[in-house]
């Protein structure tokens, strides 16, 4: 068999999370105007002034206390305005979220301790410099490996419990001895990257699969999810054995087809048991029934392919069937003895209200009907994400206001500096005598500018003294009429005519001796 590579689109067609072992933690975010609002903490520094920054900082270098903690929280959220706006990264939140949201800061605002941990948020595999979510490369092909695999136990019509191990079960399957001759090193898988990832964050509930023994639903989570409207594109590629490897072989079709084989009868079950139970989105039910319907021919022709992807996908999803017991699928029953079953009794639904995981593999262009599909339940998440790229356009004319008034303030301050320089130069080069006559006039600058008229004040005894002391001293002429005229302004400021005031007249006339 020759190599071959093939570029692959994938498109959700439910809420989908794969975890990266990261959380969003609650002084990295705010939400605001219906938002969440990740910044990084060089943007909360250009956010905050600097009495404000200096409290959260000495909160954080001390918040050993739930009370601590709970207190750093409200401060931060007291200014979402300038976070939000300084914020770079703006993702979708459901209702639910913001309800418990507001509900925990209100709790944090009464320092209620039990709210402290209520606001971690769960992330999807993202690019931590773009922020952007991904399908890694590795959860595809292990959804891959899962569905050939399986087939080839249907094959071989494995059933008993008493098999080898997984791994030892595997390399039975694909004849293999170790790591090194595993096949599945041949199918190269990228990641599944995304130029517009429609990213929310949700809260998700596990539910009995038995509506009657828990209605309610268990823990919820609070997770990132992509959504429906995504598009993400892939590449798959296979290289040929060797002759020290084994004969086995894949290829686009193959794959497609056993992922159709393991995943879509699962589908077509869950919407079955599902027909009748309120708790699943009942226009979402009703569409992708309708889809797999329309996309029968898709199908049959191996164009495209059902997967279940993420770690709320459920166990069904990636184990083999008719052995699970092998695959070591635990269902624990707290009431009894912890022990292995063939199916499992809950499963994880968004707030959305769709199961969580589920997408399609499709080759070259996509059906009309999928993209009819997505149209019709992306529609207010589109809306939502095209706000957040006005919002995202809005904030950054904010920010470039800001860099400009903050270059305007650099520049006039550059110039106050090198004025002051200069004049300082300037001082360095008058005389003992001339550098009088300069403070005087910056006192006189400065009585000007504080809007003062006090002629019988300090600046009015510093003229007497200087003109004692230019009579008394060998000044030049030109330094005597350089104070003359400087005290003669400041008289006029004063609004002392130096004509007819007597005392004023015949103290000047002391400038005028030789």
């Amino acid at each position: 068999m020759k190599s071959w590579q093939e570029n692959l689109t994938l498109v959700p067609i439910s809420s989908i999370h794969i975890g990266c072992g990261q959380d969003l933690d609650p002084t990295e975010y705010v939400i605001h105007d219906q938002l969440i609002h990740h910044y990084t903490h060089l943007q909360m520094f250009h956010a905050l002034n600097p009495k404000t920054l200096s409290a959260i900082t000495k909160l954080a270098e001390n918040a050993r206390s739930a009370e601590d903690q709970l207190a750093l929280r409200s401060l931060i959220y007291q200014h979402r305005d300038e976070l939000a706006q300084q914020s770079n990264y703006q993702f979708l939140v459901s209702p639910g979220l913001i309800e418990k949201y507001q509900a925990t800061i209100n709790k944090v605002a009464h320092k209620d301790n039990k709210a402290q941990n209520k606001l971690a948020l769960i992330r999807h595999a993202h690019n931590p410099v773009t922020q952007q979510a991904y399908i890694p490369g590795s959860s595809l092909k292990g959804a891959i490996r899962t569905a050939i695999t399986n087939q080839l136990i249907q094959a071989k019509k494995i059933t008993t419990i008493k098999q080898p191990k997984s791994d030892d079960l595997q390399k039975k399957l694909l004849n293999y001895k170790n790591v090194a001759q595993d096949p599945f090193k041949r199918l190269k898988i990228s990641d599944a990257m995304s130029q517009r990832p429609i990213q929310k964050f949700q809260i998700a509930t596990n539910y009995a699969k038995n509506i009657e023994k828990r209605a309610g639903g268990g823990i919820p989570v609070q997770i990132e999810t992509i959504q429906i409207g995504s598009q993400f594109t892939f590449n798959a590629q296979f290289k040929p054995y060797e002759p020290n490897q084994n004969s086995f072989s894949t290829d686009i079709p193959n794959i497609i087809d056993n992922l159709n084989l393991f995943y879509l009868p699962k589908l077509k079950k869950d919407l079955q048991n599902w027909q009748n139970d309120t708790r699943i989105n009942a226009e979402w039910k009703a569409q992708l029934n309708q889809l797999i319907s329309v996309l029968s021919q898709d199908i049959a022709q191996n164009n495209i392919a059902f997967i279940r992807l993420g770690h709320y996908a459920g166990a069904l999803s990636k184990s083999w069937d008719g052995i699970r017991k092998i695959a070591n699928v635990k269902i624990i029953d707290f009431r009894n003895p912890a022990k292995f079953m063939q199916d499992t009794k809950t499963f994880w639904l968004a707030e959305n209200a769709q199961p969580l995981g589920w997408a399609i593999i499709a080759r070259g262009q996509l059906p009309a009907q999928l993209t009819t599909f997505i149209a019709g339940l992306s529609a207010q998440d589109q809306t939502q994400y095209s706000q957040i790229q006005e919002r995202q356009q809005h904030y950054a004319q904010i920010k470039q206001q800001r860099i400009e008034q903050k270059q305007r303030q650099l520049a006039s301050q550059r110039q106050q500096e090198q004025e002051q320089a200069a004049k300082q130069a300037a001082i360095s080069k008058l005389s003992p005598t001339q550098r009088l006559i300069y403070e005087l006039n910056e006192d006189f600058t400065q009585e000007k500018a504080n809007n003062r008229q006090n002629p019988a004040g300090e600046l009015r005894v510093k003229i007497n003294e200087l003109i004692d002391m230019a009579a008394n001293q060998a000044w030049s002429r030109d330094e005597k009429n350089q104070l003359k005229q400087t005290c003669i302004e400041i008289f006029q400021y004063w609004k002392i005519d130096v004509k007819k005031n007597s005392k004023v007249k015949d103290k000047l006339k002391l400038l005028n001796e030789q």
